[in-house]
């Protein structure tokens, strides 16, 4: 199986005597709140502009500025929410890029014979991919690497194996 998850919760179901489908509900409902969040917040920007007002209370007197632009401009990002034909248009253009970026890992595991299906690529495309989003040297180098491996190594590939195809997908992404 590309994850163990069923494995892993039947086995924490059992253990801990909390139903399956209960388990799921936890794991899943943060998710589907920061999202219904990020709606809401693109729905009604004077709600946003109350709830970064009230955040930057618990702010440094030194650090409210700068924090109050970075929380405007995210909150700006989501307005892209409020209009489902753009938001429908957003997704129907990334999704190309997405697949193309996760053939490209692909191909290259093909080279390092990692053997793993397109989906398990999929996954490690992501994970790599955010992993950059974290404060980190130009290229996202270091944060990059870390996620791939990790997520390959989640997959049964080897620490070694993994590392290397790491450096090879960021230089392949890099140097172009």
């Amino acid at each position: 199986p590309f994850l163990p998850l069923p494995d892993v919760l039947g086995d924490f179901s059992e253990d801990t005597g909390i139903p399956t489908g209960l388990l799921v509900f936890f794991f899943v409902a943060p998710f589907i709140t920061v999202l219904a969040l990020f709606f809401a917040m693109a729905a009604s920007p004077a709600l946003c502009r109350v709830l970064v007002r009230t955040l930057l209370f618990f702010v440094p007197s030194l650090f409210k500025a700068p924090v109050e632009s970075l929380m405007l401009r995210f909150l700006e990002g989501l307005a892209s929410l409020r209009s489902p034909r753009r938001f429908l248009a957003a997704l129907a253009l990334t999704f190309p890029v997405w697949l193309a970026e996760g053939s490209m890992y692909s191909l290259i595991g093909y080279g390092f014979n990692l053997d793993q299906p397109f989906h398990a690529m999929l996954l490690t495309t992501s994970t790599s991919n955010l992993a950059t989003s974290l404060p980190s040297t130009a290229g996202g180098v270091g944060p990059f690497e870390y996620a791939t491996r990790l997520t390959l190594e989640g997959l049964n590939v080897t620490a070694e194996l993994a590392a290397a195809f790491a450096i090879a997908v960021h230089a392949a992404l890099l140097v172009p």
